[in-house]
């Protein structure tokens, strides 16, 4: 389901909601990539950049974190192909917050046993959970040791 607010001056059914935005985190990708540069092309793969998170994206944590707007008719993307150097690397993709989607076909909105698409074996899917990001781990201080 996605939700959108509808302006004041359109009909809901005039409203697209084939669009939605969604955090996402580019796993592994180097520090010097981690541009805004860079973060408008990946965000371009996955349909047009929101937000680029430089906090979120600094040269000691594990990746880079964008809000995107992408089609959610279409499969989830489950990395990005860049030029680092002169080779092209595949960079894994997780989404933080991911709502329900179909293991089989990487949509949004249907699970694998109602999908339309011919269900494939468990050990062949080219989705699962390890595209949803885990939240990140609390670091707390020790209260006055001794």
């Amino acid at each position: 389901m996605v939700l959108k607010p509808v302006e004041r001056d359109k009909e809901i059914a005039e409203t697209d909601f084939s669009e939605t935005d969604i955090w996402v985190q580019i796993r592994k990708l180097p520090p010097k990539m981690r541009t805004g540069r860079m973060a408008e092309k990946i965000g371009a793969m996955f349909g047009s950049l929101r937000v680029f998170d430089a906090e979120g994206s600094e040269p000691w944590s594990t990746y880079m974190r964008l809000r995107v707007s992408f089609n959610v008719t279409k499969p989830l993307r489950r990395g990005v192909l860049l030029a680092n150097g002169k080779e092209n690397i595949w960079y894994k993709v997780v989404y933080e917050k991911l709502p329900n989607f179909c293991y089989n076909c990487g949509i949004l909105g249907h699970l694998r046993k109602n999908c339309k698409e011919e269900i494939v074996l468990e050990e062949e899917m080219q989705y699962g959970n390890w595209l949803r990001a885990t939240s990140p781990v609390k670091k707390t201080r020790p209260k006055n040791r001794v």
